[in-house]
């Protein structure tokens, strides 16, 4: 699992990267699921939720076809992270109504740009106050809708541990597909997540910021935890702000992670995604915008 920044980079970056069998001589992308950053929760005039997308992220998801539907068909999922932005709304103060207006919302937008799911992450909200059963309220919602509107493939909802995930209910938890957290470190291992209901084979215990260039000392433990990882029977591994080659290289981290957690290698393909798009503007996508059955 990685998450790229599109501000900065290029998603197709991380289908350059596979996962090889020397025994089998066979490949397979060494991601499997890309979290793009980000969407961010903002306020209307009339105090409803609405969904806030950059000119980086608003370019990538109106043109799907070309950065998101490619990592698709080498079987890596695409999820949008979801972050506050200071508006003093966020998953964890919405009421009812919000709340019901935001998911719409979330499946829209997975809908009409073909995303496999949603990543919440509560940073940067800026609380005035709470409502306490806000953050399970948007899970279990979303989940709902989440079968009703995809009920032939399993959407995806995945939890960041950061602000006030203690609000998730242990009925909320279960509803999620893999939390992870943001305690980044080569030698960094959370032997269990502090999220109600998440159990081991969906928590990542890592958290790996691959934008720096580690040296052979931790790139070691980074292998060491991966193998702690795979006996404990953790469901997912954690990397963040992936960049493309040219800039800094994931390679040497990602063969420590496949070596540990599965006795395999990675090998990069060589191909090296450049930034290549002049944005054309943000957009503000509201619960009127989302044309719903």
């Amino acid at each position: 699992m990685t998450t790229v920044y599109v501000n900065t980079t290029n998603p197709l970056n991380a289908k350059s990267y596979y996962l090889t069998d020397t025994i089998s001589n066979s490949s397979e992308p060494f991601l499997d699921l890309c979290v793009l950053d980000a969407g961010k929760i903002h306020k209307s005039s009339d105090n409803m939720p609405t969904l806030y997308l950059d000119s980086d992220m608003n370019h990538v998801l109106s043109n799907a076809d070309s950065y998101i539907r490619p990592l698709q068909e080498k079987g890596i999922k695409v999820l949008l992270r979801i972050l506050g932005d200071g508006q003093d709304m966020g998953v964890a103060n919405m009421n009812d109504n919000q709340a019901e207006a935001f998911t719409d919302i979330l499946v829209w937008v997975v809908g009409s740009y073909g995303l496999n799911g949603i990543t919440f992450d509560d940073q940067y909200s800026e609380y005035s106050g709470m409502v306490y059963n806000s953050y399970s309220n948007i899970i279990l919602k979303l989940r709902e809708r989440f079968d009703t509107y995809f009920p032939d493939e399993n959407r995806l909802i995945t939890v960041r541990e950061w602000g006030n995930y203690n609000q998730i209910s242990a009925l909320a938890g279960t509803a999620l597909d893999y939390a992870d957290h943001g305690t980044y470190g080569p030698n960094v291992f959370m032997s269990s997540s502090s999220i109600l209901g998440v159990t081991n084979d969906r928590w990542s215990p890592q958290a790996l910021k691959i934008s720096t260039n580690y040296i052979s000392y931790f790139l070691n433990q980074i292998k060491v935890r991966s193998i702690q990882a795979s006996q404990g029977g953790y469901g997912v591994i954690s990397t963040d702000d992936m960049r493309s080659a040219d800039d800094i290289n994931p390679l040497n981290v990602f063969v420590k992670i496949a070596e540990g957690a599965l006795g395999k290698t990675v090998t990069y393909d060589g191909n090296n995604y450049a930034k290549n798009w002049i944005s054309s503007g943000s957009q503000t996508i509201t619960h009127n915008d989302c044309d719903l059955p």
